[in-house]
């Protein structure tokens, strides 16, 4: 069975995300003309895709490109995943967006479809961007198909980092708790002694391995942080930047634009203006959002004629 972008989005009741949990519908096996984000909410499968048996369970995310074959085998009773269609034409656009430095040929090119296991921070956060996603639709209306592609590229950022897949060397595993350590709020802020501490390796093994591994220094990994949650809140608040400067950890107000505007190329005034124009902050900061959930999917067999006919 191939399904067809269009059986989807002409559909009036068709959403950007919807939550799939009929096994009946997911044990049929299929292809698409489309890109799929699915992610497991709930349980655990085993996923076949040409061929090649994997087990799924919460917090995974995976990648279907058109013409891939699949379906799910020996799903726990509770089995459910958020599921989004991505048009081929937008995902080629995304890709030639971020360009050859992303890599894509890793989606592309391998046998079976790229998969990620999200940490449960990052499984949080796009659970609440694909229901923000869904209120979009309802309460932006012309403006949903942009909110829809600004969402993709961050969860395919999110999941799929650019240094992934490319010749990059395994990150041992101290180095990923480190990281993931150094992402809470009051780690970044203390900066360097708070990595020098909780490394306990020395300074110069801790250079060269953020070198090999993450292609920046520790201080340009620790600035990386600030200026992420720095960006996250301009957006999703009012406060003055001079105040959002000194919370993300920043002393020098000059050397904070100047990073900035580096990284993002344009000032944090320049952001918030460009957030505004789009909507987004209000978008972001709805505080109905989490009561909107994520919606059932249309079930994919549902025939377009009447029975007997």
């Amino acid at each position: 069975m191939k399904l067809l972008l269009s059986r989807f989005i002409n559909d009036p009741t068709h959403e950007y995300a919807s939550i799939i949990n009929d096994h009946n519908q997911l044990r049929v096996e299929h292809s698409h003309d489309y890109f799929e984000l699915f992610m497991v909410n709930r349980g655990s499968a085993v996923h076949r895709t040409n061929g090649v048996s994997q087990l799924l369970s919460k917090g995974t995310m995976v990648l279907m490109r058109p013409d891939d074959v699949h379906c799910y085998k020996q799903m726990s009773p509770d089995f459910e995943i958020i599921n989004i269609l991505v048009p081929a034409r937008t995902m080629r656009a995304l890709f030639e967006y971020l360009g050859e430095d992303f890599y894509p040929g890793r989606f592309l090119d391998s046998e079976v479809p790229v998969a990620c296991r999200l940490t449960p921070n990052d499984f949080e956060m796009i659970v609440v961007q694909l229901e923000q996603l869904v209120l979009a639709k309802h309460t932006h209306h012309g403006k949903s198909d942009a909110i829809f592609r600004f969402t993709m590229l961050n969860v395919i950022f999110t999941c799929f980092p650019a240094t992934a897949g490319r010749d990059m060397p395994d990150m041992p595993r101290w180095l990923r708790g480190l990281c993931l350590e150094m992402m809470k709020k009051r780690n970044f802020i203390e900066g360097l002694p708070a990595l020098y501490r909780l490394a306990n390796k020395s300074k110069e093994h801790l250079s060269r391995t953020f070198r090999r591994h993450l292609e920046k220094s520790p201080t340009e990994y620790i600035n990386d942080l600030r200026l992420e949650y720095s960006a996250r809140t301009i957006m999703s608040t009012n406060a003055k930047i001079v105040d959002i400067c000194g919370d993300a950890g920043f002393e020098s107000v000059s050397h904070y634009y100047h990073l900035f505007r580096k990284k993002y190329g344009m000032s944090p005034i320049e952001l918030r203006r460009k957030a505004a124009d789009l909507e987004l902050h209000e978008f972001l900061v709805d505080d109905h959002v989490l009561e909107t959930g994520i919606p059932t999917g249309i079930p994919f067999m549902k025939r377009d004629r009447p029975p007997g006919k």
